[in-house]
């Protein structure tokens, strides 16, 4: 599945694994489990292994834990719980760590995953006439303009409002930003 040298920021099978985790884990495992990763709670014995992931995990006592990553569902863990579990995605972020891939995308996949476009390859039709709209903004008003950016974020309306949003947000913006004159002398003196 992943292969060794491979760039995290352009692994498209990142973005797939990050798919998978939120499918396989509610929000709250995650959660759980991105905590006993801060921790260092997770020893994995091949962190170099690309498929098949085998740790012990100290909890309540030390629950041996599998990970295969390409089929997450196959995944077990010695704990109560059993899968999927909170052991199973602090290896996953712990995997995710050692090879440089952003471990709290996989402590928010679920966030992640209810995104409907990604703010870096929007998808919407729209954005063309967004752009052309937003060449009018020097004679909107301001509400026509609070109007053109709640469309412009539409694609990332759901997510919760933290600082990936906020990036994610500026990129649509200057997705739409158009060449505007500039500033008139008017009201500035000298």
């Amino acid at each position: 599945m992943f292969t060794e040298g491979t760039p995290p920021e352009s692994d498209p099978r990142w973005e797939d694994l990050l798919r998978r985790v939120a499918e396989a884990f509610d929000d709250l495992t995650l959660k759980r489990g991105y905590q006993y990763y801060k921790q260092g709670r997770v020893e994995i014995s091949d962190p170099e292994d690309m498929r098949h992931l085998q740790a012990e995990v100290a909890g309540t006592v030390i629950y041996r834990t599998r990970v295969d990553l390409e089929a997450l569902e196959d995944g077990k863990c010695s704990c109560p719980v059993g899968r999927p579990c909170k052991h199973m995605t602090a290896v996953l972020m712990e995997w995710a760590g050692y090879h440089g891939y952003p471990v709290p995308a996989l402590a928010n996949a679920k966030t992640l995953a209810s995104r409907p476009v990604s703010a870096e390859r929007p998808q919407h039709a729209g954005i063309e006439r967004l752009a052309r709209d937003a060449a009018r903004i020097p004679e909107m008003s301001v509400p026509q303009w609070l109007a053109l950016f709640d469309k412009c974020l539409a694609p990332i309306a759901g997510q919760v409002r933290n600082t990936q949003y906020v990036k994610q947000a500026l990129s649509l913006f200057y997705k739409i930003k158009p060449v505007l004159p500039p500033p008139s002398p008017s009201g500035c003196s000298n």
